[in-house]
């Protein structure tokens, strides 16, 4: 009987040792991930050339772009605010290492940038996210503010829409 209870604990001393190796988190590989959960909004991008020349300059009030991120998934969209036009959108897999993300992109608007890895440096400070990185050729920066939900839709009259009353079989 003591055999058997000695056994017995020890297999569960050695599971319970199996258990905490096989789901030991390195703190610092995995609260940036987590810092990224959710939906942030673009307020500021750059795109400049490999000869440091800036291509492109946008923020919040010609451009609606947001990234969500689950744990492991992450989704974007660009949407022009003059024309309501969007303009990409995409999405896929994400890992992170530090402070850099690595993004496999499974679906976009542009079916050439599908099952392209792409790699990005992030910081989160002051509740900004702050992205650098190469998309093909081109240095992208961009920085982002979590989204609240108060006057976070980019189109006039979209913001306040608990004050219009809706209309048909379900007003």
């Amino acid at each position: 009987m003591k055999r058997t209870t000695l056994l017995f604990f020890c297999g569960l001393i050695f599971l319970t040792a199996i258990y905490c190796i096989e789901n030991q988190t390195d703190e610092k590989a995995t609260a940036p991930s987590k810092q990224l959960v959710g939906e942030w909004k673009m307020i500021q991008r750059i795109i400049s050339s490999p000869d440091g020349a800036v291509l492109s300059e946008s923020d919040d009030s010609d451009l609606y772009m947001v990234k969500a991120f689950t744990e492991n998934y992450y989704f974007f969209l660009i949407s022009e605010i003059q024309t309501r036009k969007l303009q990409t959108a995409g999405g896929g897999r994400y890992t992170v290492d530090g402070g850099v993300i690595h993004q496999l992109t499974e679906h976009h608007s542009a079916e050439v940038m599908v099952g392209r890895p792409t790699e990005f440096d992030f910081k989160i400070e002051d509740g900004k996210l702050f992205f650098s990185g190469n998309a093909g050729a081109n240095l992208f920066q961009e920085v982002y503010v979590r989204l609240t939900g108060e006057g976070d839709l980019p189109y006039p009259g979209l913001n306040g829409r608990q004050s219009e009353k809706p209309t048909g079989p379900m007003g």
